[in-house]
């Protein structure tokens, strides 16, 4: 039970907080029990793995679905790879051969991987990813938490506010495949600096530096995320100069504060930077996808059936009942929205408060993408977001992620709302609430996936066949192609003329044959396009995996190449200069 005297004494300082601006600050943080910092910890690490692990092999399963998290394995794979071979790091020449990929413009999440480098030497990249994946909303959580109980001092409160944010709709949905989209650790952290600063409990110089730190490895995680963290930013230190006017002399010193702040992010990314700006963009998302993935209104107040409702160990669905993927379903539920208007209509008086809630107004809007959808399908409705689709960076964000500030947003409520009780009995009744409210929208423990090992990609083995540098094909190549998982499981040995790492580069996609191998498999004319890919791209070996549909092999057969099966894949030889069209 909690002393009845503690709450009170809490309590007391947050209503005489809340009287002045709207924003709690209770008590230092260091001044709370450790205990609660470990039962924070401890919860988070209980829920992260009955979640997402739940007693699966961190070796031979992937937690996860699709191909994205095999794709996440060459990029955990390569970073140390790269760097103890003494290779250049930022281009990759070993996949999508002969123009390679520049992974300055691709999800490469260099940070993670050099980060985590010892457990991927030790244990693999497939270990790798499953601990980061496991890890990302434990962080996340943890740092809402300490956001949490900076604005409340109330330890409880804190705890839900961290669950509500890492164990969200969106972080348990982007951890199904997403790394680079999962690890939200630095946005609270980054809030947390500027409340500080404007607090006056760090110098320019600290909170610079900090920020600055935080920046650059939200950089080298997710450029998606920086970007529209700077975005949102913005907007909402635009919206506080307006509605918090005890603030504008703070608020007005986070310009040259921030100027500072970009100073010291752009030397700490100069690398990535420079390639950014003077490369031409190797990958692009299709500008339609801001359509396709926008969030739809109904979610808000009911979750998706097929999420809520789907087996543990099971494959989640390809659509929801309003029609699309389950993974980017702009879910809230309409417990946690009852909640959150309740506390925004009681104390709308305060400037923080109505600061709350136009942000939450600006992040729905923005989510809900260039054109809105009703009953599943396009009304023809502009939307705000159709403004910023010819920014770049802004430009190639998904409306449905922007989930991620919502959460924040949500789980900042929350713990207010909580620490406001009067009494131990009301604050049991407002914990008890917002549990609920969070487990009404948490989906079912993940799908997890056998991690596609294969006998002819174990070290070695490929080359031993094929020789040293061998220039290979790996069929299918679809959306489900294993390749990459398959030359980092191979240790690099060979080198591929394709390759799954996210979208295909720009060059590739010239090539009607990769255009056809990911989306027509069954054109008659297959055999003849991929004889001119291998033409092209001087492919020495066709190698069908085991997961190679019949049809498309069937088209390899009628180009009479040399064939060979050898352990579980069927080669192809390709011919030799004028014999590659006999």
């Amino acid at each position: 039970m909690i002393e009845e005297g503690w709450v009170k004494r809490c309590l007391s300082t947050v209503r005489v907080s809340l009287k002045s601006d709207g924003l709690c600050r209770a008590q230092p943080i260091l001044s709370c029990s450790w205990r609660w910092h470990l039962a924070a910890l401890t919860v988070y690490i209980a829920l992260s793995v009955g979640l997402i692990d739940h007693g699966s092999s961190l070796t031979r399963t992937v937690l996860g679905v699709g191909s994205d998290p095999l794709a996440f394995t060459w990029f955990l794979a390569w970073w140390p790879w790269a760097l103890t071979h003494h290779l250049p790091m930022l281009h990759a020449s070993v996949i999508w051969q002969p123009e390679g990929i520049d992974l300055a413009w691709s999800t490469s999440v260099p940070f993670l991987a050099l980060l985590a480098s010892p457990i991927t030497l030790l244990g693999g990249p497939v270990l790798t990813y499953n601990v980061l994946t496991l890890l990302a909303p434990v962080l996340a959580a943890l740092s809402a938490y300490v956001l949490c109980l900076y604005l409340t001092g109330h330890p409880a409160a804190a705890i839900l506010g961290g669950l509500l944010y890492g164990f969200s709709t969106y972080g348990m949905s982007e951890s199904l495949a997403q790394l680079n989209l999962d690890f939200t650790a630095a946005l609270p952290c980054v809030l947390l600096v500027v409340l500080a600063r404007l607090d006056d409990r760090l110098s320019r110089r600290q909170a610079a530096g900090l920020a600055a730190l935080l920046l650059a490895a939200q950089f080298y995680i997710s450029l998606e995320i920086l970007a529209t963290t700077v975005l949102f930013g913005g907007i909402g230190w635009g919206m506080a100069l307006s509605l918090l006017p005890a603030r504008r002399t703070q608020l007005w010193r986070l310009v040259t504060d921030g100027f500072l702040t970009a100073g010291l992010t752009v030397i700490l990314v100069l690398p990535f930077l420079w390639d950014i700006l003077t490369t031409p963009r190797g990958t692009k998302i299709p500008i339609n996808w801001s359509y396709m993935f926008a969030a739809r209104t109904g979610n808000m107040l009911v979750t998706t059936p097929r999420i809520m409702f789907n087996a543990p160990g099971a494959r989640f669905g390809s659509a929801s009942w309003l029609g699309h993927i389950p993974q980017y379903d702009f879910t809230t539920g309409l417990p946690l929205v009852i909640l959150t208007g309740w506390y925004l209509a009681a104390v709308w008086r305060q400037p923080a408060t109505r600061l709350l809630a136009y942000m939450l107004f600006v992040l729905v809007a923005a989510s809900l993408g260039p054109q809105l959808w009703i009953g599943g399908y396009f009304s023809g409705i502009i939307m705000p977001w159709h403004a910023l689709l010819r920014m770049p960076l802004i430009n190639a964000a998904l409306p449905a992620r922007f989930m991620l500030y919502t959460s924040l947003l949500i789980a900042l409520i929350v713990a207010l709302w909580i620490a406001q009780a009067h009494s131990s009995k009301e604050l049991l009744l407002r914990t008890g609430f917002a549990t609920i409210a969070w487990a009404a929208m948490l989906a079912p423990p993940h799908p997890v996936e056998p991690a596609p090992y294969a006998d002819f990609f174990q070290p070695g083995r490929l080359e031993s066949v094929l020789g040293s540098g061998a220039r290979v094909l790996i069929l299918p190549v679809i959306t489900g192609d294993n390749s990459s998982f398959w030359q980092a499981e191979n240790h690099f040995g060979f080198a591929q003329t394709q390759g799954y790492l996210g979208m295909p580069p720009q060059a590739a996609l010239r090539n009607i044959a990769v255009r056809d191998m990911i989306v027509n498999q069954t054109s008659p004319l297959l055999g003849q396009e991929i004889l001119e890919f291998c033409l092209t791209t001087k492919t020495q070996f066709v190698v069908a995996g085991p997961n190679t549909a019949q049809e498309m092999i069937e088209q390899m057969r009628t180009l009479s190449w040399k064939t060979r099966k050898v352990d579980d894949v069927l080669i192809f030889d390709v011919p030799e200069g004028s014999n590659l069209h006999g």
